[in-house]
């Protein structure tokens, strides 16, 4: 009974730091995404791939905290794709800012994949 129990003690650790990982990676590609946001918003013209490591050498290996971000302006509207990793988990945000002829952002589509 005491190996059971330690088995289930064990198995919802892992499950628990699972949950945690991966919400950190979709908590870096919102971050991401939102970086995009705020350039687009200074520059409606802005139209860049880049790479942001929000810990310490977080693009480095093992990537412990990056997020690719890529902005399209070949689409209308533009689509922000962010690609947020924590070790090995994965969450891919999108965005697409709808905006005015002014350059303001009026509203934004978000999708997670």
């Amino acid at each position: 009974m005491a190996a059971v129990m330690a088995s289930l003690a064990e198995q919802n650790r892992s499950t628990s730091a699972d949950q945690r990982d991966s919400g950190l990676a979709l908590s870096f590609a919102k971050a991401g995404a939102e970086d995009a946001l705020l350039a687009i918003a200074r520059d409606k013209n802005f139209n860049q791939t880049y790479q942001l490591a929000l810990v310490e050498n977080g693009c480095s290996a093992p990537l412990n905290g990056c997020v690719n971000v890529s902005v399209d302006v070949g689409s209308s509207p533009k689509k922000i794709t962010a690609r947020g990793q924590y070790r090995e988990y994965v969450r891919i945000i999108t965005a697409e800012p709808m905006i005015d002829v002014s350059g303001a952002i009026t509203s934004i589509n978000w999708q997670q994949q």
